[in-house]
């Protein structure tokens, strides 16, 4: 079996992209309706089990300990302003409640926790309870695949292409030490190209990519991009333990089920290798694992009414009393 072509997965993007930017202007000069879309969404109550994990994942991505006084009125935030789109995925959810409620926002690469409660895209997995993750920036960070290559088809060896900058001390080091190790397929396509000069390497998509089994997953600014898509598809990740998360729930991923742990000095990278090369089965389950916990993430619908269930909750911290569950009484949970 072959897998998807360079051509298809561009075509797949270019779509995506497309399709992303003209809902958002529809959303923001049509205002599609919100009330009577609201009410379709939220008036039926979800079943006991569907319910249960939408307030884990509620509870998860917004802590009870998160305070902060609100300083920007939502009918402040201007929807196109730079960066487009944070502000676009912002607004989707934030529409649905009174213009007048102040919240505080973070946009960008965050890998702190900020003094007052806000929405951020992404946070720090550990003494983060004023980030309040929200789906921001979804079009570049939530990219999934349809890998038609088979495991054990794929070439045995360990990818890696990706930028690095001057912030990204993750990937310095890990070139410092394996830039020029023959027994990977590693390169840098962009970046600090005085620095790595000799580890330069021609751009791949990410279908090339996928002809391999192993892929390393680096932390950039914050996550790792490329892990969702890897785990969406029939390769597996290889990475450190992660600092940082966003929606993705990256501080729920567990070593050795969701991907190949290896030191955060990378001295145990060729020995996890050597093993998982030869314990293909265990690989195999890993990857099935992955492609289950991406599935939640598809549902647009759910990921929608979770995002409004985080900022419904999120309104206590920002000094306002909640709002969507006094009209949906299952949301008081």
């Amino acid at each position: 079996m072959k897998g998807i072509s360079f051509r298809d997965n561009l075509r797949n993007r270019k779509h995506n992209k497309l399709s992303y930017y003209s809902k958002a202007y529809i959303n923001r000069y049509l205002n599609m309706g919100s009330d009577y879309f609201l009410k379709q969404l939220l008036s039926k109550e979800p079943s006991t089990k569907d319910l249960d994990r939408l307030i884990e994942r509620r509870d998860y991505y917004c802590s009870d300990n998160a305070a902060g006084q609100g300083k920007v009125a939502i009918k402040e935030i201007k929807h196109f302003q730079q960066p487009k789109n944070y502000y676009i995925d912002l607004y989707k959810v934030l529409k649905f409640f009174p213009k007048d409620i102040t919240i505080n926002h973070l946009f960008g690469d965050i890998d702190y926790s900020p003094e007052e409660a806000s929405f951020v895209k992404s946070r720090p997995i550990l003494n983060s309870e004023n980030s309040i993750l929200l789906k921001l920036n979804h079009i570049r960070h939530f990219y999934f695949v349809d890998d038609g290559i088979p495991f054990h088809q794929k070439k045995d060896s360990l990818m890696w292409r990706g930028a690095i900058w001057k912030r990204q001390k993750q990937r310095q080091s890990f070139f410092d030490i394996y830039g020029g190790n023959e027994n990977f397929d590693i390169g840098l396509v962009k970046g600090m190209d005085e620095y790595y000069p000799k580890y330069q390497k021609d751009f791949l998509t990410v279908s090339e990519q996928l002809n391999n089994k192993f892929i390393l997953s680096l932390e950039g600014n914050d996550v790792a991009t490329n892990l969702k898509w890897i785990m969406s598809s029939n390769s597996l990740p290889v990475m450190p333990k992660p600092t940082c998360e966003t929606w993705f729930m990256e501080g729920k991923l567990k070593p050795n089920e969701h991907y190949i742990e290896i030191a955060q000095d990378f001295s145990d990278l060729e020995e996890k290798l050597e093993f998982a090369k030869n314990n293909s089965e265990w690989v195999e389950e890993m990857i099935q694992r992955n492609q289950a916990y991406v599935e939640e993430f598809k549902d647009d619908d759910k990921e929608l009414i979770l995002q409004l269930m985080v900022v419904d909750k999120s309104l206590k911290a920002f000094g306002h009393s909640s709002y969507l569950s006094k009209q949906f009484p299952w949301m008081a949970i």
